[in-house]
């Protein structure tokens, strides 16, 4: 057996290493990423380093490497430009007069399409960071009953993981069981990489707490007990604070959502009416207000509502 190991043949890989022929079969599967990676994978990987975007995928879980990111963000972005002011231009040559603003938006849809994709990331980690927040005094609940059960450490991050209805709680804890069954490592290890990989504060505190009380030899089932009686405490003040937001965010929407565009419809069309010349601008003002901005300001009080909302799991 010692002598197969030493010569390299143990199936098990290092996680760094099975990690890395994931995410390369992942990207390979994608279209445009090998041709994107082959053109500006070189540059990005000798060129451009940064340490926050590489901890912002680590703690998303996007299935991408920093440099795979970048060259298909690249490349998608020289595709979008092209179509963007083909587009652009065409339209221009139809209307002279509005040339400029068409082209303007032009270049503003490139410049937001590059920086919502450099925002994705960051994003995606938000997102996980509410959802296990959202989640964590459940989890914890169900950890503490198995715990009482006699139920081992790793195997309660097996079960946990194998239950999606704890959200991102349940990706990580497939990580820490992966880690300890597939490729060997102990539990305390594997622990604490999901806690320095984890975007929530509060749950990395937990598994870091549940490290220490492994290793100090401290009762695993009074500390989840005492966490459980901690975040449902935290739970309710959370319940409070998101309805008085709510209560807050619905005022605004009344206010910026409601009453500015009707205000805003009826002086256009007031100095419309009153107006000795073509009404043409402020027709064209109306017609921007009525398609765009009013759009645009309810989705955005949609979203967050709904990130609100998401903050607590009931």
């Amino acid at each position: 057996m010692s002598s197969r190991l030493l010569q390299g043949k143990n199936p098990l890989k290092s996680p760094s290493e099975g990690q890395n022929n994931k995410l390369r079969a992942f990207g390979n599967n994608i279209p445009l990423m090998p041709l994107s990676v082959s053109i500006f994978g070189t540059f990005f990987r000798s060129h451009l380093q940064s340490s926050r975007f590489e901890r912002d995928l680590r703690r998303s879980k996007l299935p991408f490497t920093r440099e795979e990111y970048f060259s298909y963000t690249a490349f998608l972005s020289i595709i979008v430009a092209i179509v963007a002011l083909g587009i652009g231009i065409i339209t221009a040559l139809s209307y002279a007069r509005f040339s400029f603003l068409i082209l303007s938006v032009s270049s503003f849809a490139v410049i937001l399409f590059i920086a919502l994709a450099l925002e994705i990331p960051s994003a995606k980690v938000s997102a996980r960071k509410k959802d296990i927040d959202a989640k964590l005094p459940t989890s914890i609940a169900y950890m503490s009953a198995m715990a009482s059960a006699n139920i081992s450490i790793d195997t309660i991050f097996y079960d946990l993981g194998n239950s999606p209805e704890y959200g991102e709680i349940s990706s990580d804890a497939r990580a820490v069981s992966a880690s300890s069954r597939l490729f060997g490592k102990d539990i305390i290890t594997a622990i604490k990489e999901a806690a320095k990989s984890s975007p929530s504060v509060r749950f990395s505190e937990f598994l870091l707490g549940i490290v220490t009380t492994l290793t100090s030899g401290g009762d695993l089932k009074e500390y989840f007990r005492g966490k459980v009686k901690q975040y449902s405490s935290e739970l309710n003040n959370d319940v409070k604070r998101n309805n008085e937001s709510l209560g807050i965010m619905a005022e605004s929407y009344v206010t910026v959502g409601v009453a500015f565009p009707l205000v805003l419809l009826i002086i256009v069309g007031v100095i419309a009416a009153l107006s000795p010349s073509a009404p043409g601008p402020l027709i064209a003002v109306l017609y921007v207000a009525v398609i765009i901005i009013i759009p645009v300001i309810s989705a955005v009080f949609a979203m967050f509502i709904r990130s609100t909302l998401r903050e607590v799991d009931l």
